[in-house]
């Protein structure tokens, strides 16, 4: 009597919902929507989309680990990275942005809040309802950032303000977790830079690079160049032991110099990262076409950028950008440190922008622009202004179809304000989008370089350090 041999069932894997890109070495990325992400050659590619993984173990390990296959202790593991993307929701620690004046003593290419020289200021009954709006907020962290035009053209409001706030924040219980003044320098003397000292107080400035360069898109109103008086100040405070926060704007201005000069400016003036930050296109900026890149220029500058900070870490001159750093962080964790990456991005839930005439908006870009605008000290609450948030927070990249398919998608988001400056829209015209466009050149730059052992490691020490 004859026997017949039965193959046990062997049951296929169940493979999560992914996305995928091919790379331009030859790799394809896979990724899915909790965030997780697994580079394969295209044999394993292949492998994946037919569902032949049982052939090989190591790679079905793999993708069980990074939940592109999925098993039942790796759902909750999944659960759990997805809804880390969403805390921000439940524990908001807001940046209260509060404006002193639109005067300013610069003229800036391209200033996005389109200063002048003869504009409103804030008065004294509005300071003081802003200060009592922040303190009737729930969260109980919170942070501070007064902006201008200039703002220490006002500071004497500015000296008010944080003598009320710090009566007023104490009695509420908040705890705050910074105050920082935003500032050309230009106005600088002894007595504000030892009140800033005194008060412990941040202190946040302009820095485009060399000083040709500089001087060309942040001069004075009769046409000087600002860099010499703001390094005076840097030395100042430098000297003092305390170190300065630095932005640059990088325009078509930007793209002519090398970008290793602007790196080595900002390690000159004892600053640990730059922030590669395009020009808005709002402001006065959008009057300016010429200050606008094409996204392939500008993603070739920070390329270059990021390669030379890649070699200065590597020779233990540890630099970065902050850029890369909240995308790389994006990618090793489930932390989403800039709250314009979150879904839904930080705009009337990480920030809120009090205007002038005690108008608050979503987001410091869409001040003065009424479809951002949530309500006014003078007569909304605080209750007032979440509802107004809610159509916000459902702008997000989720129900946007070429955004939520995109293999970026747990990575990304979109800028409502800069796509209503642009189109006219809060909903983004993504094909023609120039986020969209640079943050997939860069993304897949990231990726690319992470079969690179020496980029994998100065990508690894980045996210480690503190943002």
């Amino acid at each position: 009597m004859s026997t017949v041999s039965v193959e046990p069932n062997v049951m296929k894997p169940v493979i999560n919902e992914y996305f995928s890109r091919k790379l331009a070495n030859g790799k394809v990325l896979v990724a899915t929507r909790h965030g997780s992400w697994s580079l394969l050659s295209g044999e394993q590619f292949d492998m994946l989309d037919k569902e032949e993984l049982v052939s090989d173990k190591m790679l079905l390990r793999e993708l069980e680990e990074k939940g592109v296959v999925l098993t039942e202790d790796g759902v909750r593991k999944i659960v759990h990275s997805y809804s880390s993307h969403y805390f921000h929701l439940a524990d908001s620690r807001p940046l209260c942005i509060v404006y002193l004046t639109n005067k300013c003593n610069l003229a800036c290419k391209y200033c996005h809040s389109d200063s002048c020289s003869d504009s409103s200021e804030l008065s004294s009954e509005t300071m003081e309802k802003i200060v009592d709006f922040i303190c009737s907020m729930p969260q109980k962290h919170i942070a501070l950032e007064f902006q201008g035009g200039e703002t220490l053209l006002r500071f004497d409001m500015l000296k008010k303000f944080l003598k009320l706030f710090d009566e007023r924040v104490k009695a509420a219980g908040k705890i705050v977790e910074s105050k920082v003044i935003v500032s050309n320098l230009t106005l600088m003397n002894e007595e504000i830079a030892e009140f800033i000292l005194d008060n412990n107080l941040g202190l946040c400035t302009s820095l485009d690079g060399p000083k040709e360069l500089h001087d060309k898109q942040r001069p004075f109103l009769d046409g000087r160049g600002s860099y010499d008086v703001i390094m005076k100040w840097v030395d100042y405070f430098s000297v003092r032991g305390r170190r300065l926060s630095f932005l640059p704007t990088i325009t078509s201005n930007s793209l002519m110099y090398d970008p290793k000069l602007l790196v080595d400016e900002y390690m000159k003036v004892g600053a640990k990262c730059i922030m590669f930050r395009p020009v808005y296109g709002v402001g006065r900026s959008a009057a300016d076409y010429e200050l606008l890149m094409e996204p392939e220029d500008y993603f070739e500058f920070w390329r270059k950028a990021l390669d030379y900070m890649v070699e200065l870490s590597m020779d233990g001159k540890v630099f970065y950008d902050r850029t890369a750093q909240s995308m790389l962080i994006s990618i090793f964790t489930d932390r989403r440190s800039d709250m314009c990456m979150r879904r839904p991005c930080g705009a009337g839930i990480a920030q809120f922008a009090f205007y002038l005439d005690g108008s608050i908006y979503a987001c410091d870009l869409g001040k003065k622009n009424d479809v951002f605008k949530l309500g006014n000290v003078m007569s909304s609450s605080y209750e007032d202004v979440f509802l107004n948030t809610i159509q916000l927070r459902a702008n997000t990249s989720e129900f946007q179809p070429l955004c939520d398919t995109c293999v970026y998608g747990a990575f990304c988001n979109t800028c409502m304000c800069k796509s209503y400056a642009r189109f006219g829209k809060v909903v983004p015209m993504t094909p023609l989008d120039f986020d969209c466009k640079v943050n997939k050149m860069m993304f897949d730059y990231i990726f690319e370089k992470m079969d690179d052992p020496v980029y994998r490691a100065v990508f690894e020490m980045w996210v480690r350090l503190k943002t």
